[in-house]
């Protein structure tokens, strides 16, 4: 499961964060200077989300899902 959040700063357009939660623990935190597009996301995913998972935590069905819809 992963959450982001805009969060309005004065002076700033937006700061974003994000983070996945796995096992009831935040992991792979980000926070950005700008709103969260494509991507980045896929960036995140790939440099710090996917790093800290185990096989048994990647659901492979959901996974064909969002491959088919990204790509």
């Amino acid at each position: 499961m992963t959450q982001s959040i805009v969060i309005k700063v004065a002076g700033r357009d937006a700061l974003c964060v994000s983070a996945g939660l796995r096992n009831g623990a935040i992991t792979a935190p980000l926070l950005i200077d700008q709103q969260m597009n494509g991507e980045i996301f896929l960036a995140w995913l790939e440099q710090f989300l996917i790093p800290t998972l185990s096989a048994r935590d990647i659901d492979r069905q959901a996974m064909r899902e969002l491959n088919r819809k990204v790509l």
